[in-house]
């Protein structure tokens, strides 16, 4: 059996004591599919983590790794945490934190850039003698070779547009206008 100390006995319930906040606002909101921290303290032992302090840096730590991938597409590299400061750490994920929020409104402004070229590619289209929006999809997709639902999500992928209301309704509306081919066929 193994015999934890003080400190970590504390860390346990301090994140039991998270979890429990951080379901109950889950639940609230009607989630039904949640994680949470583990809160063992021999994982928490594997990472040379032993009392809420630690604790808390390492998260810090783990939070700047995450929120530096999202803002500019890959994790930090170089730093030598061990040198900071918690006060350091807490501004630097601040100020990752506001790098992330300019990168989602950069990515929301060239996804609605991305909708309205292909809406104006399909207006085109029917302009130039498709007459429906059907027959505009069909022809907009006809260089494409469609195996399976993924190969459409890739067509919109590739229109900048997938993780969009309005792509995920043209996959839908896709999925009923294109032609599949058959793997073995190709």
């Amino acid at each position: 059996m193994t015999v934890f100390t003080a400190d970590q006995l504390a860390l346990k319930a301090h994140i039991e004591a998270a979890n429990a906040e951080f379901l109950a606002k889950c639940e609230a909101k009607g989630s039904t599919a949640v994680m949470t921290t583990v809160s063992d303290p021999a994982h928490w032992a594997e990472f040379g983590v032993f009392s809420i302090a630690e604790y808390e840096r390492q998260s810090l730590i783990s939070y700047i790794s995450d929120a530096h991938k999202d803002a500019y597409g890959f994790r930090p590299r170089g730093y030598n945490y061990a040198e900071w400061s918690i006060a350091d750490l807490e501004a630097e994920a601040d100020r990752l934190s506001e790098a992330v929020t300019r990168a989602i409104e950069a990515e929301e402004v060239q996804q609605n850039q991305a909708v309205e070229a292909f809406e104006q590619a399909v207006q085109n289209t029917i302009d130039m003698g498709a007459g429906n929006r059907a027959t505009a999809l069909r022809w907009l997709t006809d260089a494409e070779t469609f195996y399976s639902h993924q190969c459409v999500e890739s067509f919109v992928w590739s229109q900048g547009i997938l993780f969009t209301d309005y792509g995920r309704a043209l996959v839908t509306e896709l999925t009923d206008i294109v032609t599949y081919v058959e793997y073995d066929a190709a």
